[in-house]
């Protein structure tokens, strides 16, 4: 999955958890990746977060990344991929 930030910021980059595919001598573990507009690492981190599926993510305009769960958890993280407390939630009827 890929989110990309308005007006050339930067990229989140996560694997698909949904897909199936073939992990080459790599960790089962999900990194939440983050680039710059010119394909730069940023900043990476261990994807940990409960709450299930990761359903999308995208950015606002001042370089929050936002990320929702399947539960309806709202996770936000800054350009250099840190957990921004604290944690909303939208309730699991979304």
């Amino acid at each position: 999955k890929v989110a990309a930030a308005p007006f050339g910021g930067p990229l989140a980059v996560i694997r698909d958890d949904s897909k199936i595919v073939q992990l080459h001598g790599e960790s089962a573990l999900r990194k939440l990746r983050l680039f710059s507009s010119s394909g730069h690492l940023l900043a990476d981190t261990v994807w940990r977060n409960p709450g299930g599926r990761l359903i999308g993510m995208s950015w606002t305009d001042d370089h929050i990344l936002v990320c929702i769960v399947q539960d309806g958890t709202v996770y936000r993280y800054d350009v250099h991929a840190h957990l921004i407390e604290p944690n909303l939630s939208l309730g699991k009827e979304c």
